[in-house]
């Protein structure tokens, strides 16, 4: 049997869809115990596409904390196998103006080093930084067309218009760039994280209930964590930083308000116990 995944497909304020590797055995059953908290509102699953789609109350239950309760379902259905969960990031491909203002900025670097004449320089260096605004710019406009709101990442062009007001804004070009396209660089297939559940008897209290432990699936092999930690710490070096917050990281803010007890699914309702490794 392949690894068992699920694949976050689309997100939206109040409306999830992800991707199941294997179908539940129980389609009822499986509805049922993802639906087990307040603020959800309904859950269907497709036997066609073999994808879910949750409609909830952002006011009353977090996205994450749904995607933990779809992945404990998914485990607990195939013996407490464990999940890979990631997002898909097809979407986020490079346009050609993306490229562009990489070259550009690539250039403007290496004109620099070389200490051509300063009319090139200044040439080039506006160059990078007027097509990364573009590109960033339109990033913006499509993401608004699409989905209706925009990647907070495009507030780096203010960080960079500013800049330009100073002789020497290269290096937050540089980082504006980086900033915004960076990642996609580094980790085509978004981010990935590995959920493992446990079922364990309290003698003391005399009930059932599951310890769900969720870490990063980190990728140090091929060097993708290493160069990503390079760009997050030059970013924050000059002052910015990308503003996506992760997946693990709205979990550990779940967490944190629920005390890391999480409610039930199915017959073990009486709590889930959450377990965040980094």
């Amino acid at each position: 049997m392949q690894t068992l995944g699920i694949t976050i497909l689309h997100t939206l304020s109040g409306r999830l869809r992800l991707s199941l590797s294997w179908p539940p055995k129980n389609v009822e059953k499986f509805e049922k115990d993802v639906m087990g908290h307040a603020g959800i509102y309904s859950v269907k699953y497709s036997p066609i596409t073999k994808s879910i789609l949750i409609h909830y109350n952002p006011s009353e239950v977090d996205a994450s904390e749904i995607l933990i309760r779809v992945g404990l379902a998914v485990s607990v259905d195939h013996d407490l196998t464990a999940v890979e969960i990631s997002t898909k990031t097809a979407e986020k491909e490079f346009h050609s103006l993306d490229r562009y203002a990489g070259i550009s900025l690539t250039a403007a670097w290496a004109m620099k080093l070389t200490k051509l004449p300063l009319g090139i320089q200044n040439f080039l260096k506006w160059n990078a930084a007027l097509s990364s605004i573009g590109s960033i710019i339109y990033h913006a406009w499509s993401e608004v067309k699409s989905h209706g709101v925009y990647d907070p990442e495009v507030l780096s062009v203010v960080y960079l218009i500013n800049a330009m007001k100073k002789e020497n804004f290269l290096p937050a070009t540089t980082g504006t760039w980086l900033t915004a396209f960076g990642r996609h660089l580094i980790d085509a297939s978004g981010e990935k994280m590995i959920l493992q559940a446990f079922k364990v008897y309290d003698k003391e209290q005399s009930s059932t209930y599951y310890d769900v432990a969720i870490m990063p699936k980190k990728s140090i092999k091929d060097g993708k964590d290493l160069v990503g930690r390079l760009i997050y710490s030059m970013t924050k070096s000059i002052g910015l930083e990308t503003s996506q917050i992760g997946w693990m990281k709205q979990m550990k803010n779940v967490s944190r308000s629920h005390g890391d007890i999480l409610e039930g699914i199915g017959k073990l309702d009486n709590r889930i116990f959450l377990r965040l490794k980094y």
